[in-house]
């Protein structure tokens, strides 16, 4: 004997899920369910391909404007506060992160990097407190999920961490 209750006026048996045609009063057929099955497995697929980190796109005043891509780096631990709770997440040095798009390093002190969240959310860094020989402050960027962050360890407050992150704009800071 199956565990599908009949229905009695078909007589097909069903899984006892409900369904909103009327021809089932109110439940599924087996073949229905199989075919639910198959759409939830493709829907659990699609959300697995989306979930590879978004790019971080890299402009302004550079030589070389392009994406930056969790699989492009050699990514460390990097462990940090998060409003009061400890994270490790994998990262790399945002100055090692830039430094293949030619950054303008001969007069670093008057340029900027604005990096830029998804929300329109910005925080500002001197290109020079990003440079190791220079201000050597370690800047990470993060992948956290499908998308990209900046973590300030150094920062006394989180207020430059960038969440969501989807630009690096390098921009020259004006002369007065």
């Amino acid at each position: 004997m199956t565990a599908f209750p009949q229905h009695q006026t078909s007589g097909r048996r069903s899984a006892g899920l409900f369904c909103c045609g009327p021809r089932h009063r109110g439940q599924a057929t087996r073949g229905q369910v199989e075919g639910m099955k198959h759409v939830f497995l493709l829907f659990l697929l699609s959300a697995a391909a989306v979930a590879e980190p978004r790019a971080v796109q890299v402009d302004g005043a550079v030589i070389n404007p392009h994406e930056l891509k969790a699989t492009d780096y050699a990514l460390h631990d990097v462990t940090f506060s998060d409003h009061g709770q400890t994270k490790t997440l994998k990262g790399v040095l945002l100055f090692e992160a830039l430094s293949g798009c030619g950054l303008p390093t001969l007069k670093a002190s008057s340029y900027a990097v604005v990096a830029e969240g998804a929300d329109g959310y910005e925080a500002v860094f001197g290109l020079g407190e990003l440079l190791p020989d220079l201000g050597n402050h370690p800047v990470q960027l993060v992948w956290e999920g499908d998308s990209a962050r900046l973590v300030t360890p150094n920062d006394k407050k989180e207020s430059r961490g960038v969440h969501d992150l989807v630009r690096l704009r390098i921009a020259q800071v004006p002369k007065d």
